[in-house]
């Protein structure tokens, strides 16, 4: 806050709320700040002549957790602040920039270059990771930076305006560690620097009134301005309103057993709980992928749910000694920080389906969310009784998200495993299915056709042992593709969001159905919904919207899509056979030519007759076109 006199009074303006507050405590709401500061100058129109205007690079900085950090050590916080600081002031200096001021744990800056300033901002999170690394994750110091072009009024050194005002709620749009720009930033350096960046869409951010174009700037594999893990991201639409109805987000228990091994079991329970949440039309559920970035963190509750989007927030811990088991969990509304609902359990092993059961009904009890008939069927259906081969699904489906050949063959052990020791199992029939399904697209299993044929096999067995089954579902809408069943799959997706509207990764799946079926549109906006359900999504989503993006005549921006999936996991077989055609396609051979060696690496096994199976879209003029793009850039017959 910074203080004006007006009319003999000392006044301060709050930049976050666009207020200007006196000494009695009346707020005056200042719609237009620059026409405020000329009136500092004496009531005029026009500014005086130490009140000017440039246009400028703006850099916002704070601390994430900064009252957290006060709190628990308020010396050491201010010693690790100051230290930082000053990494801060050396960078800008270093890069022809200006502290213009820093309050608190608060640093603004500017600069004449928009390439200086972002590369600025990329070398200081570069060195504040460095420099946390020796730090436990309670006691590290992170920091988000916003930087926008705009421009600004200066007086007395200090800069006021709208440009400021961007800055800083791109700032709150940056993940911890990372960089957020606006649109005209990102214009300006996209092909000037080598750097990723990842489309957050139109931001409708508090007191601007025109929507705010947002890019997160994403740093190649090894580099540390931006934790890769923490940058799946990312064209979630953070700044999006969720729908008027109970919104909750459970967090990753934490695993307090002897053996660090046993975190897939607490990992598996928060799953199930999810999955049997998501069923509930009448609530807004928070993915898996965008919760559990908060995996092994000391968190503040309040700010995870700020971060998410949520009123409410369940949290918990899980013991395993030998056949027993103690969890706790606790149900939080954020809005004051209150226990609506707080739990121990000391049970066997065997109870942790009663267990999952018990604290699902107890959520949507203290929300007073009212269940249909099928819903309360769904809540309750567990699937096995068997925690073993529970267990080797839940392995299984880790090693499913990380999409490589050596993990698809693991996920396939344990999922037949799984098969194995309760053969009553739908979802470990749905999840074989599924690892069949991907090996004979990606041609990780070399005999396509019977890989989908098992695929169907599996599917009709997982449904016939269980019809609600979503993965079942979401593979019997799937299988319909290849089939040339569009009509048909059309229909088994609208079913499965109906029975589970609130899972992000089960709309996700409908929207690759609704591209391959020709409703590119619709299909774009699902994929983009699921995001928004999942604000820090897998990476297939993002693959997933650049096949979008690209069915729809936008190849650039899938493009632009690809490069955060690949940043972080650089053989991402999906996204590499996007990139590669897309690049071949659009004529730029060189690079094609580079990713298909790629592409040859991580898969030898591909060939161009595997690309109509892998696309499955009624459009065969795009997959022509894919094909012989494909061709052009050496894939074998």
């Amino acid at each position: 806050m910074r203080g004006e006199r007006v009319s003999g009074s000392l006044c301060r303006w709050d930049s976050d709320e666009n207020l200007l507050l006196n000494p009695s405590n009346q707020n005056i709401l200042i719609p237009d700040l620059p026409r405020f500061l000329m009136a500092l100058q004496g009531g005029n129109a026009v500014p005086s002549s130490d009140v000017q205007r440039k246009l400028t690079a703006i850099l916002c900085t704070d601390v994430v957790g900064y009252s957290r950090l006060m709190g628990d050590d308020p010396e050491g916080t201010l010693q690790t602040l100051t230290e930082y600081r000053a990494v801060f002031s050396d960078k800008i200096q270093g890069y022809k920039g200006r502290v213009v001021n820093a309050p608190g744990d608060s640093l603004l800056a500017d600069f004449g270059s928009v390439l200086e300033a972002v590369s600025c901002a990329v070398d200081i999170q570069r060195e504040l990771a460095e420099r946390n690394q020796d730090r436990t994750d309670e006691r590290r110091m992170d920091f988000r930076i916003g930087i926008n072009l705009g421009d600004v009024l200066v007086k007395d050194g200090d800069i006021y305006g709208d440009g400021v005002n961007v800055a800083s709620r791109l700032e709150s749009l940056a993940e911890p560690g990372g960089i957020c720009i606006s649109g005209s930033v990102h214009e300006q350096v996209r092909k000037r620097l080598p750097l990723h960046f990842g489309d957050l869409g139109e931001q409708q951010v508090k007191n601007i009134a025109e929507p705010v174009r947002a890019y997160l700037v994403l740093t190649k594999p090894g580099d540390a301005a931006h934790r890769v893990a923490q940058a799946k991201q990312q064209t979630a639409k953070k700044g999006s309103a969720l729908p008027e109805r109970p919104s909750i987000a459970v967090l990753p228990f934490d695993n307090l057993s002897a053996d660090p091994n046993q975190a897939f079991f607490a990992d598996g329970l928060v799953e199930d709980i999810l999955t049997s949440l998501s069923a509930v039309s009448s609530m807004t559920v928070i993915a898996r992928n965008s919760t559990f970035a908060y995996k092994g963190k000391a968190v503040d509750v309040r700010q995870v749910a700020k971060d998410l989007g949520v009123r409410y927030v369940v949290e918990g811990s899980v013991r395993q000694g030998g056949n027993r088991l103690r969890i706790t969990a606790q149900l939080i509304d954020s809005s004051d920080g209150s226990h609506l609902w707080a739990e121990k359990y000391d049970r066997v092993v065997e109870d942790i389906f009663d267990i999952q059961d018990e604290i699902t009904k107890e959520i949507v009890t203290a929300l007073r969310v009212n269940l249909s008939d099928s819903e309360q069927a769904l809540l309750l259906n567990r699937g096995t009784n068997n925690v073993q081969a529970w267990n080797h699904c839940v392995q299984a489906m880790e090693h499913c998200n990380k999409w490589t050949p050596a993990d698809h063959a693991k996920a396939r052990e344990l999922a037949e495993q799984a098969t194995n020791l309760d053969p009553d199992y739908a979802l470990a029939w749905a999840l074989l299915a599924n690892i069949h399904w991907w090996g004979a697209r990606g041609a990780f299993d070399e005999d396509a056709e019977s890989g989908l044929a098992r695929a169907a096999e599996l599917t009709a067995k997982a449904i016939a042992l269980d019809e609600t089954n979503p993965l079942a579902l979401a593979m019997s809408m799937l299988l319909q593709l290849p089939l040339g069943n569009f009509d048909e799959s059309l229909a088994a997706g609208k079913r499965l969001i109906s029975l589970y509207p609130g899972s992000a990764d089960l709309r996700a799946w409908y929207a690759l159905a609704l591209v391959q079926c020709g409703q590119r549109q619709e299909g774009l906006a699902m994929v983009k919904d699921a995001m928004r359900l999942n604000p820090r999504h897998p990476t297939w989503y993002q693959v997933l919207l650049a096949g979008a993006l690209d069915f729809s005549g936008h190849p650039e921006e899938a493009l632009e899509a690809l490069e955060g999936p690949l940043a972080q996991q650089p053989d991402f077989f999906a996204a590499v056979v996007f990139r590669t055609g897309i690049l071949a396609r659009e004529g730029r051979e060189k690079e094609a030519k580079e990713a298909m060696t790629d592409l040859r690496r991580i898969n030898p096994n591909f060939r161009l007759a595997h690309v109509q199976g892998y696309f499955m879209s009624r459009d065969q003029e795009y997959v022509a076109a894919f094909s012989e793009a494909l061709r052009k850039a050496g894939l074998p017959e």
